[in-house]
């Protein structure tokens, strides 16, 4: 897509991304968060003046790559970008074209392009710019020759669903195996424990090192399923304790609309941003939407949870797996089904659409700083 990078740069990346970290090993790096919050803050205002739509899966993907950039592109400046920015970006787009050519896949690449691209528009549109005319220029052209080919982003909004029966969706739901999970968590909150990660563990009967003195949501292994029925209001806290809501009842008897806002909160709960993910897990996330939301049309997307990233380099490398590692989470879930393209089955749509937005990808508000 006409990307004027040089090859053969992994060697030279290596040695750059070792010398900066010895450099940035004593030196304070809360000047350059600061700076990075305030710039963010202030995209965020000019994004709105320019255009219309939800600002905030822009400005969270710019934060996220302005923190990668400085990771992993030589003494770089937020303000004052190099040509080797722009590459890192563009092979980390290519990088997911290549994973998945499919809709989803374009339209995660075009969407990390296309926020860069903006983000230099204001910088230039708000006399922000401190770099050179010719590092602009050559950033600006790699990024419009790719973006010129993608296609838009899906939005929730796009996806048309079918009524469906109570019956079939609850039956649908049912058998997916969180319900079972969430079964064991509401059995154990009936005698109103406290609230640890030991406890939590010991009840869904998984072996991860824990201690009573951990919160449930600080082990990855059961962040999601405690979240659930917490977000789902099926479980309340109380003193330090789990108290079951009226609602826990409802779940137990298989009630529709109980069911749809658990398994709601569930897939919210999977793709919402933590405010410390980094550049991959940000992409990770807002490729998983895409793909759920293309899982819903007639032109779903392909499934590659098998393909061999062993030869990439390492930043495009992190960002394959991650998004495998999403994925991949919702096809063991259930929620995407399917051979050589997965798919969401009709009775599930609604309640995965509806967790969709909520988990905070696609809201019209600036992100944490």
């Amino acid at each position: 897509m006409g990307s004027k990078r040089p090859g053969n740069r992994g060697q030279k990346r290596s040695q750059k991304v070792a010398a900066r970290r010895r450099r940035r090993a004593a030196a304070d790096s809360e000047d350059f968060d600061r700076r990075i919050a305030s710039l963010i803050g202030r995209f965020d205002e000019w994004l709105r003046s320019e255009f219309d739509g939800p600002t905030a899966p822009t400005t969270r993907v710019m934060k996220s790559i302005l923190v990668e950039l400085d990771r992993s592109t030589d003494d770089f400046d937020p303000t004052a970008w190099t040509p080797d920015a722009a590459h890192t970006i563009v092979e980390v787009a290519e990088s997911l074209l290549e994973r998945d050519d499919t809709d989803a896949g374009e339209a995660a690449a075009v969407h990390l392009v296309a926020s860069a691209r903006d983000f230099l528009d204001f910088l230039v549109d708000t006399d922000a710019w401190t770099g050179t005319d010719d590092d602009l220029n050559h950033c600006l052209t790699d990024f419009s020759e790719f973006v010129d080919d993608g296609v838009d982003l899906l939005h929730p909004d796009d996806i048309e669903l079918e009524d469906q029966a109570d019956a079939a969706v609850a039956s649908a739901i049912a058998d997916l195996p969180f319900v079972a999970a969430v079964d064991r968590i509401l059995d154990w909150a009936n005698a109103a424990p406290a609230v640890n990660a030991q406890e939590i563990a010991s009840a869904l009967g998984i072996d991860v090192p824990t201690s009573r003195f951990q919160s449930p949501s600080d082990v990855p292994e059961l962040a999601t399923l405690w979240s659930t029925v917490v977000r789902g209001g099926l479980v309340r806290g109380a003193d330090g304790n789990a108290v079951p809501t009226d609602d826990a009842a409802g779940f137990r008897d298989r009630d529709v609309s109980v069911l749809t806002r658990a398994l709601s909160a569930f897939v919210a709960t999977r793709l919402a941003i933590v405010v410390d993910d980094d550049a991959p897990d940000t992409v990770a996330r807002h490729f998983a939407a895409q793909t759920l939301l293309a899982a819903m049309t007639e032109e779903p997307p392909v499934r590659n949870d098998e393909e061999d990233y062993s030869d990439l380099e390492d930043d495009d490398r992190e960002v394959a797996e991650a998004i495998r590692t999403v994925v991949t989470g919702f096809v063991d879930d259930g929620i995407l089904v399917g051979g050589e393209t997965l798919a969401i089955v009709p009775e599930l749509r609604p309640a995965i659409l509806a967790g969709v937005l909520e988990s905070g990808l696609f809201d019209d508000e600036p992100p944490a700083s």
